[in-house]
């Protein structure tokens, strides 16, 4: 009878031990997976601009060595302040698109971060072109009022 007491008593520990490790794992996991920083295609694009949406566009290009130096940057402070950042990736567009993009916004190079409000672009001024620190990030952020103090 000891025995089947102590059994019992082992597999409920196992259990309620299991059970912690699961959830202490899937609140990591879920922070972690976490991704505000989000691919948009040309045509969402349009759409936001035309809905006269505020956003931030990050637009880059593959074989960029600043791009891909600089999106960890963009990932990092977009999943902290829980802002949605969108990339265009110019490599992924079609000629037709690559040829609009300059109607919406001239690009002289990448990474270029451009700041939206309803829908426009108010100054070019606010532009982040090429890489930044994470620090020049959140304060143009905050400048232009898409995160709190």
């Amino acid at each position: 009878m000891d025995k089947i007491k102590m059994i019992l008593v082992s597999v409920l520990f196992v259990i309620l031990a299991g059970g912690i490790f699961y959830k202490a794992n899937d609140k990591i996991f879920s922070k972690t997976d976490k991704n505000n920083f989000v691919f948009i295609s040309y045509t969402e694009l349009e759409k936001k601009i035309k809905n006269k949406e505020n956003f931030v566009l990050v637009v880059t290009q593959e074989g960029c060595s600043h791009c891909k130096n600089f999106n960890p940057t963009v990932k990092k402070v977009a999943n902290n302040y829980n802002i949605k950042i969108y990339d265009l990736n110019l490599t992924k567009l079609s000629d037709e698109e690559s040829k609009k993009i300059s109607t919406i916004a001239n690009i002289s190079g990448t990474p270029t971060t451009i700041f939206y409000k309803n829908g426009e672009e108010e100054s070019t001024l606010n532009r982040i072109n090429g890489e930044t620190s994470e620090k020049n990030l959140i304060n143009k952020l905050k400048k232009l009022g898409y995160i709190g103090d």
